[in-house]
Order: C-alpha cells, then sequence, then structure tokens
C-alpha cells in the first residue's frame, strides 16, 4: 500500500494483528493498485447520508477494513489447514 495516512493506518493495524507476512499478502491481494483509497472514498460516500463527520467515518472505514481483512485472513489459514490435514490423511 501506499504512503498516504489511511494506507499506512490500515497496514500498521494489519501488521500488529497479523504479522508482517500475512499481513502484506492479504493487502497485495485486496488493493493490487497499491492503495485502499478508492474503497475508503467508496464507503464514506455509501454512509455519507448518515451525517458523521468525516474523519470519524475514515477511521471506522479504516477499522472495519481491518476487521474484514482479519476474519478473511483466518478463513484462508483454517482453509489451508484443512486441506492439509486431508492431505495427511490420504
Amino acid at each position: 500500500l501506499s504512503n498516504d495516512d489511511a494506507d499506512v493506518a490500515i497496514r500498521k493495524r494489519q501488521y500488529a494483528k497479523i504479522g508482517y507476512g500475512r499481513a502484506s499478502q492479504m493487502l497485495a491481494a485486496a488493493y493490487p493498485g497499491g492503495s485502499a483509497r478508492d474503497e475508503i472514498r467508496r464507503r464514506v460516500l455509501a454512509n455519507s447520508e448518515g451525517g458523521e463527520v468525516r474523519t470519524a467515518m475514515i477511521s471506522t472505514i479504516i477499522e472495519e477494513i481491518v476487521d474484514e481483512m482479519i476474519e478473511a485472513s483466518k478463513k484462508t489459514q483454517l482453509e489451508e489447514a484443512t486441506s492439509r490435514i486431508s492431505v495427511e490423511k490420504s
């Protein structure tokens, strides 16, 4: 991801929660263009009718993105572990 403030915030939270290697893989897959800026903008616009302050909304959206990516990572890890177990039993 780029050095944009929002991208840095997402990256740091990901690194802290799932480690550098896994976070880098997830971020590269989710944002091949190198920035989550468009996704953040899309979500801000979708939520703007609620009248939230833009700065608070961006912070909330960053947390949502991080949480979604953590859940996706856990699901992928579980699937990989299940697949390995199946292969080992064969």
